[in-house]
This record gives structure tokens, C-alpha cells and sequence, in this order.
């Protein structure tokens, strides 16, 4: 397990990078990888671009992470969607952000794990698809920056959440 540790406003004074490291040893002591950084913004928005990037895709595919982030196909729809993811977190202000390809290999790196939204699809819960998705579509159409990719993926999943609702309901 991995939790990366950040103050919101790292510049700001007082002693909270000490409270910051001390809680990052415990946590280390206890089995859980938890470094700290400046940059949390960053790091907060990588987790959300390869989430937005990764979750929808698995509901339509069925996949784990490992096998679209090796498929070739699959591999492009995330690169795609992370460079939309990216390029509205550059329009944010977030200048240290993760690019595509290392986000990617850390997908592929994670084996065959199945995302939490396909979890969520198969156990019939509702999505998070607001708070992955929506949520990024609308700040970065406020901020002029196009998601096509993002979009089709958002609304796929939708359809496929209707599609389903119409099989249960004529079952």
C-alpha cells in the first residue's frame, strides 16, 4: 500500500513537515510506503488522471489494469485520456505533473488488478463516475480544454449502466 503524504500549502510556515515526516515513519514502520512531497497537487491529480483515465475503460473492457495498459488498443484510449487528464491540470497550474508514459507503467505495474469501478459495475453499486469524471470534464470546460477522449469513455459507460437497467428490468 502506498499513501503519499503533502501539505496543501507546502511554502506556508510552521512545523507541519515535521508532523508530515513523523507520521511518514510510523506509517513506514507499519508495512505502509508513505512518502512525503511538496508537490501534492501533483501528486493528487496524477492519482486522478490515471483513474479517470483507467476506471471507465475497465467497466466497458472487463479488464485489470495490467492487461489495458498492455494491450496495444486499449494502451492508446488510456494515453489519450491522460494526456486530456494532463493537459487540464497544466491548465490548473500544476506544473509537475506525471507524464502519460510513467503513468501508464504504473498501471502496468500494478498486475492484474481490477479497478474499484469495475468492482463497483459488477456488484451492481453505484459508479463513481461523478467524482472520477464528471468532475474533470467540467473544470477543464470551464478552462477551454478539450476531453473527447474522456467524454466518449464517460458516456459509454453510462450507456452500458442504462443498457443494463433495460435487461433488469425486462427480466
Amino acid at each position: 500500500m502506498r499513501l503519499v503524504l503533502g501539505r496543501a500549502a507546502p511554502d506556508a510556515p510552521g512545523p507541519a513537515r515535521d508532523r508530515l515526516t513523523h507520521l511518514a515513519g510510523l506509517l513506514n514502520a507499519c508495512g505502509i510506503d508513505a512518502p512525503v512531497t511538496d508537490a501534492i497537487h501533483a501528486e493528487i491529480w496524477t492519482k486522478l488522471a490515471a483513474n479517470v483515465a483507467s476506471n471507465p475503460l475497465s467497466v466497458i473492457t472487463g479488464a485489470t489494469l495490467e492487461a489495458m495498459a498492455t494491450d496495444p488498443a486499449t494502451y492508446a484510449i488510456i494515453r489519450a485520456s491522460l494526456d486530456e487528464a494532463i493537459a487540464t491540470g497544466a491548465a490548473c497550474g500544476i506544473s509537475t505533473l506525471k507524464p502519460a508514459e510513467a503513468i501508464c507503467a504504473m498501471m502496468a505495474a500494478a498486475g492484474p488488478h481490477e479497478t474499484s469501478m469495475l468492482q463497483d459495475f459488477r456488484a451492481g453499486r453505484t459508479l463513481e463516475t461523478v467524482a472520477i469524471g464528471d468532475a474533470l470534464v467540467a473544470l477543464a470546460r470551464a478552462l477551454g480544454v478539450p476531453t473527447p477522449i474522456i467524454d466518449t469513455l464517460l458516456g459509454l459507460v453510462a450507456f452500458q449502466r442504462r443498457s443494463l437497467a433495460g435487461k433488469e428490468q425486462t427480466s
